[in-house]
C-alpha cells in the first residue's frame, strides 16, 4: 500500500487548485490499485509530484495572460465610457507565450518518462514519441499497437492525443527555431478590425491567411486540460493493464458533484458485473 500522504506548502496552490487535486492526492489514491512494490508505487508518485510542479508552472503562465487581459480590457471599456477610442493590448503577450510553449515541452518530456515508468516502455524520455514530423505512427504509436494491440483502448488513447500534442510541440519549434521546418510563430494582440470589431490575441505558424489564426486564450485553455487529463489517463490505462485487485474500475465524477475544496476527477470502484 501507498505511505500516508503528507501536503506541504510548496507553492502557492493549495488542494482547491484541480492540478494539485488530480496530479497529487488523486494520483496517491489510485497508485494502490496498481500492482507494482512499494518502492515502484512510490517513484510514480514522486513523478506526479514533478508533473504537478510543472504543470503548475503552465498554470501560473495562465493566469499571468488572463489577468493582463482583463485589465486591459477594464482600462479600455473605461476609456470607452468616456468617449474616447483605444484598441485593448495585453502587456508582455508574446513573452507570455513563449514561457507557456516551453513550459509546456518540458511538461510532455515528463510525461514521456511517466509512460516509461508506468509500463516499462524503454522509449525516449522526449515529447517527440508523441508525433511524426512527417505525418506517420508516432513511436508511442507504435509501441502501443506492439505491446496490446491496434484496437486496443490505451492504443487509441495515445493516438488521440497525437494531433494536439504535434501543434504544441511545432508552437515551441518554430519558437526556438524560427523559419525552420516548423515555421515562425506569429503572435498578435488584439487588433481593430475594418468593420469597426475587435479581435482577440491569436497565433499562427508563418499563416498570412487569418482564418488560420486561432484564439490564443482558448487554445491554451485547451491545452492546459488536455495536458492535465493525458496524465490521468496514463495511470488509469496502466491499472486496467496490471491491477492489484481484479474488480476494480476506475470512474469519472462528473464535474458538477466533485468537492470544490479538492476537485478530483476519478475515484476508484468495485465492479460488481465482474
Amino acid at each position: 500500500m501507498v505511505t500516508p500522504f503528507e501536503i506541504q506548502k510548496i507553492s502557492n496552490h493549495g488542494v482547491g487548485n484541480p492540478i494539485v487535486a488530480r496530479l497529487a492526492i488523486q494520483s496517491h489514491d489510485l497508485l494502490q490499485w496498481l500492482n507494482v512494490d512499494q518502492a515502484k508505487r512510490e517513484e510514480i508518485l514522486s513523478h506526479y509530484m514533478e508533473l504537478m510542479r510543472r504543470l503548475l508552472a503552465c498554470f501560473d503562465v495562465q493566469n499571468r495572460l488572463i489577468d493582463a487581459k482583463t485589465e486591459t480590457v477594464e482600462l479600455s471599456e473605461q476609456i470607452w465610457k468616456e468617449g474616447n477610442h483605444t484598441t485593448p493590448h495585453v502587456v508582455s503577450l508574446q513573452e507570455e507565450v513563449e514561457n507557456f510553449l516551453f513550459a509546456s515541452k518540458i511538461y510532455l518530456r515528463e510525461v514521456a518518462r511517466l509512460l516509461n515508468l508506468l509500463f516499462e516502455a524503454g522509449l525516449p524520455c522526449d515529447s517527440s514519441i508523441f508525433w511524426d514530423p512527417n505525418g506517420q505512427k508516432s513511436k508511442v504509436a507504435m509501441w502501443a499497437e506492439a505491446t496490446f494491440g491496434s484496437d486496443h483502448e490505451t492504443t487509441n488513447m495515445l493516438a488521440s492525443e497525437a494531433d494536439w500534442i504535434s501543434e504544441l510541440v511545432r508552437k515551441r519549434n518554430a519558437v526556438e527555431h524560427p523559419g525552420g521546418k516548423s515555421g515562425t510563430l506569429r503572435v498578435k494582440n488584439f487588433e481593430r478590425l475594418p468593420g469597426g470589431g475587435i479581435r482577440p490575441p491569436v497565433w499562427a505558424r508563418d499563416y498570412d491567411d487569418e482564418g488560420q489564426a486561432t484564439d490564443i486564450y482558448k487554445d491554451i485553455s485547451v491545452l492546459m486540460d488536455n495536458m492535465l487529463t493525458v496524465a490521468e489517463d496514463l495511470l488509469v490505462d496502466a491499472i486496467r493493464a496490471n491491477p492489484s485487485f481484479p474488480m476494480i474500475l476506475i470512474a469519472m465524477i462528473p464535474e458538477q458533484d466533485r468537492d470544490r475544496s479538492c476537485p478530483v476527477r476519478l475515484r476508484p470502484t468495485v465492479n460488481l458485473g465482474a
